[in-house]
């Protein structure tokens, strides 16, 4: 029997292969848990969590906070998938090129970038950048630098270590800035990552 209440149940042991645990009631069932779990778990339905949730961060700042996001939606008809990169790294030397996200070879994107050192100081920069096989057009073209930052660039860059990827350059005096990134778009492997 499946506690509904206040009690608490303990699972311990090692793995089975195959071994599966499945509780269904109605209206909804309350888990809790503490310490670290491992492993695959799947629900259906609608959840509610009662405090913060994070994934794949430990250091849960919001009600949902994501490290590392990535959306991906699949083109009616198509073998291609829209996708949708967000994330935060922090600047490369003034002047000095930031690679953010892979992007492959032929890719379609949007670069939305606001980078910030503190109230009053920083950028906002927004990019459409479109490669065939290496043969890139567009970059930066809407573009807004304040206080200590006077120039945001963003381009693609097919060499490097990853190769193939979306650069933020800044240009700035002080800190370096934290850069703030949503990139979406599509590309030819349907895999755009973070490198930052």
């Amino acid at each position: 029997m499946f506690p509904l209440n206040s009690e608490t149940v303990t699972f311990g042991g090692s793995a089975q292969t195959g071994a599966s645990l499945t509780h269904e009631c109605s209206p909804g069932v309350k888990i809790s848990a503490t310490g670290d779990l491992d492993g695959n778990f799947a629900a259906t339905g609608t959840g509610y969590f009662g405090g913060n949730v994070g994934i794949g961060t430990t250091s849960v700042s919001a009600k949902l906070h994501v490290a590392g996001i990535q959306f991906n939606a699949k083109a009616g008809g198509g073998g291609y998938y829209k996708q949708t990169v967000v994330g935060q790294t922090t600047a490369a030397a003034s002047g000095v090129a930031k690679k953010i996200v892979y992007v492959s070879h032929t890719h379609s994107v949007r670069v939305y970038v606001w980078a910030h050192q503190s109230t009053g100081n920083g950028s906002s920069a927004i990019a459409d950048i479109c490669t065939l096989y290496g043969s890139t057009s567009g970059g930066t073209t809407v573009e807004s630098n304040f206080g200590t930052t006077s120039d945001t660039s963003i381009s693609y860059n097919n060499g490097g270590s990853p190769a193939y990827t979306i650069d933020v350059t800044l240009t700035y005096t002080g800190a370096a800035p934290t850069i703030n990134f949503v990139v979406e778009g599509i590309n030819d492997d349907n895999n755009i990552y973070i490198t930052a």
